[in-house]
């Protein structure tokens, strides 16, 4: 009898080995087009209007079947997602947060699209012999089509931009994304981590125009800020922080916003800072 239930725990052991090593072996390293060698891939991508999936460092692909793959976030990053109905729209449907995402890389025309990632984010690309390639997403484990929204970096928090090393600082590889959603900013925790930061910035004595989200009067600038992971322009008093923190700063009127295909990305206020709204835009930027 011992020895019966010492080859079982055996048996069981192995099994669990096997199918862990199987899933393992099913991860893909998904190719990374460079700025410069890749410039013209990139920018035909750009031009298609296809939407890329916010891809940080330390994501994770794993293939399921020809066309379809699983993306598998960081720990304590999350996707903002909220689900499509059946024309494919989101409408007021509830926001939800989600570490990975079922994607699938569909052909019509021709044979073969393949997964890259390039300036951050994950796309379907054609292959010699594809001509037509779209690139759906869904929760895993079902066929419920969803809207990526934006991403969310729990480790990261909110500090400035600056390659000065400092509690207040983070380097600029630390931005994942340049446009952020008004779902992502209504987030009691996002709202209640900026508040935070302001308190910390202002020594307790946070400005009027900020709670009441004016523009600021004269005396102060903006600087870049990088909330959970997303790029923000936040007020400071003028030469408060650019010497001690090695940040810059600039006017409201030089932060703009810009769209390299579909339309939207307009520059907008939240608690006194700015950003970039993608709205229907598919590559929206944050320029400062």
């Amino acid at each position: 009898m011992k020895k019966y239930f010492t080859n079982l725990v055996i048996i069981m052991a192995l099994s669990i080995l096997f199918i862990g090593c199987s899933n393992e072996e099913n991860e893909i390293k998904v190719e990374t087009l460079d700025s410069s060698k890749d410039a013209k891939r990139i920018a035909d991508i750009i031009n298609s209007g296809t939407e890329g999936i916010p891809f940080p460092e330390g994501s994770k692909v794993f293939k399921k079947s020809e066309d379809n793959f699983e993306i598998r976030l960081p720990k304590d990053f999350y996707f903002l997602i909220s689900e499509l109905d059946s024309n494919g729209n989101s409408g007021h449907r509830a926001i939800a947060e989600i570490s990975d995402v079922s994607v699938t890389c569909s052909f019509t025309k021709g044979s073969g699209c393949s997964p890259v990632k390039a300036q951050g984010e994950y796309y379907c690309v054609m292959n010699s012999g594809c001509t037509t390639c779209t690139m759906s997403t869904a929760r895993i484990g079902t066929k419920q089509n969803i809207k990526i929204l934006g991403i969310i970096d729990y480790n990261m928090g909110v500090s400035f931009v600056s390659e000065s090393k400092s509690l207040l600082t983070s380097s600029k590889n630390k931005i994942i994304s340049k446009s952020i959603s008004e779902h992502f900013l209504n987030k009691t925790e996002v709202k209640k981590a900026l508040l935070e930061f302001y308190s910390v910035i202002y020594d307790k004595n946070i400005p009027s125009f900020i709670t009441e989200n004016k523009n600021p009067p004269a005396g102060y600038s903006f600087s870049k800020v990088n909330l959970f992971g997303n790029e923000i322009m936040v007020p400071v008093k003028s030469n408060s922080f650019s010497t001690e923190l090695g940040i810059s700063e600039i006017d409201d009127a030089a932060v703009t916003c810009s769209c390299s295909s579909g339309s939207g990305c307009v520059k907008k206020s939240f608690m006194g800072a700015k950003y970039c709204d993608a709205g229907s835009c598919t590559k929206c930027t944050l320029n400062d």
